[in-house]
């Protein structure tokens, strides 16, 4: 009698275990998928940083200061990277450093922010470079207005980058 219920004890013990250790192997495999991370390098790393709002307090922003290409070479710009914007935008401060303040040969178009606000940009392109000679052309949206933040959004940046938000590392990571 004992026999029998130490027979079953154990073989519902071992049917555990087996499946914890298969449960944990196929985490170690999958989760670097799940999670965006192909070999766990990052080619670019870059630290949140952390704006204070009278409402939430502090919260990170994952920010990317990278070089874009202007008229006179490449100049480093912030860039807040913002999975909720479909295109790039940037102000028309660093638009008058890339086209030089022609925009005869951009197509005029509406913004359309937070809360349905609207304004007015030009669509065209900008030239970004990482880590040495990689260079990577996105399509933005130069604002009007020289408030604009200037922000990475999806149509050819995250769109083609993998990252991964890092909140142990506090970091933004740039994949391949």
């Amino acid at each position: 009698m004992w026999t029998g219920r130490f027979l079953k004890l154990g073989v519902a013990f071992l049917t555990f275990a087996f499946s914890a250790l298969l449960l944990v192997y196929l985490a170690s495999i999958l989760s670097p998928k799940i999670f965006g991370e192909e070999d766990g390098n990052c080619f670019l790393i870059s630290p949140y940083t952390n704006v204070n709002y009278k409402v939430y307090g502090k919260v990170f922003e994952p920010t990317l200061t990278i070089p874009i290409a202007t008229a006179e070479g490449f100049k480093s710009v912030e860039f807040l990277v913002d999975s909720g914007a479909v295109v790039s935008t940037v102000p028309k401060t660093i638009a008058d450093k890339i086209y030089l303040g022609n925009y005869d040969s951009l197509e005029r178009t509406v913004l359309r922010g937070f809360g349905g606000s609207e304004s007015f940009g030009y669509s065209g392109t900008m030239k970004i470079r990482f880590s040495g000679e990689r260079i990577l052309e996105v399509p933005v949206v130069f604002s009007e207005s020289d408030t604009t933040r200037a922000i990475l959004g999806r149509k050819g940046f995250l769109e083609v980058l993998t990252t991964k938000l890092d909140h142990e590392g506090k970091h933004l990571c740039i994949i391949n």
